[in-house]
């Protein structure tokens, strides 16, 4: 026979109702206190009105903070409406899901950031340089990752962003040296579109050129490698 018997509510079930009575309660207390002191405040100002003396500065002072009670009293009833019909909880979840995508947004950002300004600083330290080379391009790879916007990096897989910044600062990109990155890794595995590591064989495999911008058979570098392939010719980490 089905179990047709009543199940116990979670606890966070109890916990949400208790703080939305809390919150009824709270709310209750507000439009109360402030039907109160927009009635006195009504009260004063008639008061004020038929007094025969110099009262007008005093009327200015009570209409203001008339206008600012029942402002607030507005707010409260508005508030209490949106509670009793769900409308506020469902509001207070939407911006909870809205601060928690933009700060995974901001993390995805940050990081990319971060991973693509590192590799590209091991690519400039792989290489003999003139001494001055190496602080000039430090500081065209930060002038880079910082002029580059948010969308670019959040949007686009790291491998991408590294060949873009590469190619724009005359750097090689020799794609071994990171195909065991969890990135990369991850981008062959997807098969990510515009990442070279869509096409990345391991400078010991049999395949197109691994250097994606410097190299000199660029004719070869525009044909794809399989996933596989790819995959099992990348160094483990």
């Amino acid at each position: 026979m089905p179990d047709t018997a009543p199940h116990p509510q979670p606890e966070t079930d109890a916990a949400d109702q208790a703080v939305r009575t809390l919150h009824a309660r709270v709310l209750e207390d507000m439009v109360m206190g402030g039907a109160e002191v927009v009635q006195a405040l009504r009260q004063r100002l008639l008061r004020l009105a038929r007094d025969p003396g110099d009262v007008e500065d005093k009327i200015d002072k009570v209409s203001v903070a008339l206008d600012r009670s029942e402002r607030s009293l507005r707010r409260a009833v508005a508030m209490g409406e949106k509670l009793r019909d769900g409308t506020l909880v469902r509001e207070m979840e939407e911006r909870g899901q809205r601060r928690a995508a933009a700060a995974e947004r901001a993390a995805k950002i940050a990081k990319a950031r971060n991973t693509v300004a590192n590799a590209a600083f091991d690519i400039i330290h792989t290489a003999e340089r003139p001494e001055g080379d190496y602080d000039r391009l430090h500081d065209d790879t930060e002038d880079w990752i910082e002029t580059t916007g948010d969308d670019a990096f959040f949007e686009r897989p790291i491998g991408e962003m590294l060949a873009l910044l590469c190619k724009d600062l005359r750097l090689p990109l020799d794609l071994t040296e990171f195909g065991a990155s969890d990135w990369a890794q991850a981008e062959m595995i997807a098969r990510t579109p515009t990442s070279p590591y869509i096409r990345f064989r391991h400078r010991d495999a049999t395949g197109p050129c691994t250097v994606f911008w410097g190299c000199e058979d660029d004719d070869e570098a525009d044909a794809p490698s399989e996933p596989a392939c790819a995959l099992g010719a990348a160094k483990p980490p």
